[in-house]
């Protein structure tokens, strides 16, 4: 009875435990996505700051996934670059444009990708959501 109790109890805090790492890996994304969104609707003067935070949060990226994300990050972080200029040059359209160019990127990454990446890069699409 107690090996089979300890299989068990072994399995459920296995599952719990893959849980909570792709709930983690969602919600990293989702502060990623969001991010983006905040360098967007950003004042010229305030737009390297949050640059800055989004920066930090990008470059937890494969740490939190577990696999090696740079050349899709790359891909969104030339976006990024463009978007910065965008913003700081108060052009609006083209900075609406960019985010766009970062969501669907996201959206091609999430398809290519498996396990907590995936997570993370719909966690990304889903902070990008609410981007106006």
């Amino acid at each position: 009875m107690s090996r089979r109790w300890l299989i068990a109890t072994v399995t459920v805090l296995a599952l719990a435990v893959a849980g909570c790492a792709g709930l983690r890996s969602e919600r990293s994304g989702r502060d990623v996505g969001r991010a983006i969104c905040d360098v967007k609707n950003a004042s010229p003067g305030d737009v390297q700051q949050q640059l800055t935070k989004l920066r930090n949060k990008l470059n937890d990226a494969q740490r939190i996934t577990g696999r090696p994300v740079a050349q899709d990050v790359d891909n969104i972080d030339n976006n990024i670059n463009d978007l910065v200029n965008h913003v700081s040059d108060k052009q609006s359209a083209l900075a609406h444009q960019d985010v766009e160019s970062i969501q669907r990127n996201v959206v091609q990454a999430a398809d290519k990708a498996s396990g907590l990446a995936k997570r993370y890069y719909q966690g990304v699409a889903e902070g990008l959501g609410g981007c106006t």
